[in-house]
C-alpha cells in the first residue's frame, strides 16, 4: 500500500491536470457533443420524435431569437416521465414521457408548453451550466476513486474509476435546475409560446393536468422543487399581464 508521501504528489498532479482541463470542460459543455456521442454509443437514443412533436417544435424553430439554435428532438431509452435538453440543442423525451402524454391526452398546447420550457433552459444558458456542474462532479469522483484505489489497490476496497460520461443519462436527467432557473424557464417558455400559434397557457395547462394525475407519475421536469402551486401562480400572473423580458 502506498504511503502518504507517495500519494500526495500523485493527487497534486491529478488536481493540476483537472484544473488545466477546465477549457476542455467548457468546450464539451457548450456543444453537448460528448454527451450526445455517449448516448449513441450506449444505444440509448431510440429514434427521432414522432411527426406530432416535430410539427410542434417546428414553430419554435421559426422564432427569430431561436433561429441560431439547432433544435433536434429524440426519444430516449430511459425510465421515468422525463424531458431534457443538452447544450447545442438536442432535446430528449423518454419513451415513458411519449406514452404518458398519449395516455393522458395532452393537447398540442400542453406539449408545446413542455417544449417551450426546455428550450428556455437552453436559451438562458441553464443547460450548459448544468452540464458543466455534472462534468465537474464526475471529475471529483475520479479524484476520490483514484485516492481510494491508491490506498487500497486490491480487495474489497477496490473501486472502479467511473468514466465521467458513463452514467451521463440518468445523472443528467436527475440533476435538477435551481428554483430560480426553473422560474426563469417557465417565464421565458411562456414568452416563446406567445410567439407561436399555441396558447400562452400551454405550460400552465400541462402542469395543472399533471398535478391532478398525481406526483407519483411525474419525475424530472415537473418536479416538486419548486412546488407546482408556486410555478402555476407565477405563470398565471405573468400570462395575465404579459410583459416580455428583453431577450
Amino acid at each position: 500500500m502506498l504511503g502518504v508521501t507517495e500519494i500526495l504528489p500523485i493527487l497534486l498532479i491529478i488536481g493540476v491536470m483537472l484544473f488545466l482541463s477546465e477549457k476542455k470542460i467548457l468546450k464539451k459543455a457548450q456543444t453537448g457533443d460528448a454527451f450526445f456521442k455517449k448516448l449513441k454509443e450506449k444505444e440509448l437514443i431510440v429514434s427521432k420524435v414522432n411527426e406530432r412533436f416535430e410539427r410542434i417544435i417546428d414553430q419554435f424553430r421559426e422564432i427569430e431569437s431561436l433561429k441560431s439554435l439547432k433544435l433536434n428532438a429524440y426519444v430516449l431509452k430511459e425510465r421515468g416521465v422525463n424531458a431534457m435538453i443538452l447544450p447545442g440543442g438536442n432535446m430528449f423525451f423518454t419513451r415513458d414521457f411519449i406514452r404518458f402524454v398519449a395516455e393522458e391526452k395532452f393537447s398540442d398546447d400542453e406539449i408545446a408548453g413542455v417544449v417551450a420550457h426546455e428550450i428556455a433552459h437552453l436559451a438562458n444558458g441553464h443547460a450548459m451550466r448544468k452540464a458543466i456542474r455534472l462534468i465537474r462532479m464526475n471529475r471529483i469522483h475520479i479524484i476520490i476513486s483514484t485516492f481510494i484505489n491508491l490506498l487500497h489497490p486490491i480487495g474489497r476496497w477496490k473501486i472502479k474509476i467511473m468514466d465521467h460520461v458513463t452514467k451521463i443519462v440518468s445523472e443528467l436527467v436527475k440533476l435538477k435546475y435551481s428554483r430560480q432557473e426553473e422560474f426563469e424557464a417557465d417565464r421565458y417558455g411562456t414568452l416563446f409560446l406567445s410567439k407561436t400559434s399555441f396558447s400562452n397557457d400551454g405550460l400552465i395547462m400541462a402542469l395543472e393536468k399533471s398535478q391532478k394525475i398525481g406526483v407519483q407519475q411525474i419525475d424530472y421536469w415537473m418536479s416538486t422543487h419548486p412546488p407546482w402551486s408556486d410555478r402555476i401562480t407565477k405563470l398565471k400572473h405573468y400570462v395575465s399581464d404579459l410583459k416580455p423580458p428583453r431577450i
